[in-house]
């Protein structure tokens, strides 16, 4: 998909810059003493608006490239899997589930700590 948004982008650049000095040549040569003028602000004006679409899709190629990198990066993730009975060293748990450092007796429920 990103090679298709480049490929769109540089049609879209080399067909603007063509039709801008169609379009330059054409109007600049009907018009008679500011034909040059107005001739340039076109050929100047349908340049940039042509660099502007190619800027546009090159950015959305670039895009498309890093979000395909993110979801290779994530299909290669291995989940971590959590242990939720393992007490941390240092703690004990209460028969409510709450955990309490291991220098404390009661826990916050009321109970009393367990004897090992």
């Amino acid at each position: 998909m990103s090679n298709k948004c480049r490929n769109l982008g540089l049609i879209v650049l080399i067909l603007g810059i063509i039709g801008s000095f169609i379009m330059a040549y054409t109007i600049g040569k009907n018009i008679s003493e500011i034909g040059w003028i107005i001739g340039g602000v076109i050929l100047i004006g349908g340049c940039f608006s042509s660099y502007v679409g190619f800027i546009r899709l090159e950015a959305t190629a670039e895009i498309l490239d890093n979000q395909d990198i993110i979801f290779q990066a994530i299909s290669n993730l291995e989940e971590e899997v959590v242990d939720v009975d393992k007490v941390p060293q240092g703690y004990w748990k209460c028969s409510c589930g709450n955990l309490n450092p291991a220098n404390t007796g009661t826990c916050s429920c009321g109970k009393r700590k367990p004897a090992l």
